[in-house]
Order: structure tokens, then sequence, then C-alpha cells
């Protein structure tokens, strides 16, 4: 999946064709604010390793610029959260220093400061586009 700003002010979203296909791919959600949509956040059943272990995955999140710094990315990730009581298990950019900050603080406030967090995580279901590792945090809110 691609987000990219389009010529005509928009958002255009590019999914493969068997994105959908993969039935670990569960629940999509609309982040509103004020009735206009701000951003998205797809979840899906599982994790990309160490199948069992973990029950969830932050598959896909994005704030619009404009709803950046307001608080709803946090509002929305606590509320799609709450919905799914589980192990996480999810990889972001480490070069993605906003990306970084943000979920980095969320999921410690979220947690309590219960998260372990993997750097540059080797697993090739980890790596980014140039071979990038990507950074893994593990947490689990079932209480």
């Amino acid at each position: 999946m691609v987000v990219m700003w389009g010529d005509s002010g928009l958002y255009e979203v590019e999914i493969d064709d068997d994105y959908w296909e993969d039935n670990k791919k569960f629940a999509a959600y609309f982040i509103k604010v004020d009735g206009n949509l701000a951003g998205f956040a797809m979840i899906a059943d599982g994790a990309y390793e160490d199948e069992g272990k973990n029950d969830y995955t932050i598959d896909e999140f994005f704030i619009m610029y404009k709803y950046r710094r307001m608080g709803i990315g946090k509002k929305a990730t606590f509320e799609v959260l709450d919905k799914h009581r589980g192990s996480w298990q999810f990889t972001y950019h480490p070069n993605n220093v906003t990306s970084v900050n943000f979920w980095e603080r969320v999921i410690n406030e979220y947690t309590g400061g219960k998260y372990e967090i993997i750097k540059s995580h080797p697993h090739p279901d980890h790596l980014y586009e140039g071979g990038i590792a990507g950074d893994v945090m593990y947490f689990n809110n079932k209480q």
C-alpha cells in the first residue's frame, strides 16, 4: 500500500490486488474529525513472524498532515487498541523520525511503559525498501 499526495490535492492510495485477499487483514477503520476523513488504521490478525505468538499487528496507520499534532492519532490508536485486546506486534521504519517518536510516545503512554522494542529487527518480514530493517514493537493489552 502506498499513500501519496496527488496533483489533484487529494490523497491517493495504491493497493496491490492481492492485499485484500490475505485473510489476515481483517479490520479497517476510517478516522474522522467533525465528520471529515482524517486518516485510517488497518489491523491484521496475527503477526508476520512467530505465528500464533501475537494476536494483532497494526498493518497501516495514517493521519493527514493537517490533523497531526492535535492528539487525533493518539486518540485513534487508543480506541483501535481497546477494540482488539491481546498481544501486539508491529513494525515501523527506523529512519522515519516522526513515526518513531509517535509510536514510542503513544505506546509508552498506553501501556504504562510495558512494551518492548527490538531496534533494526533482522527478520526478512521487517525489511523496508533498500533492505532497511524495521524496528518492531511488542506489547500486550489483554487486561
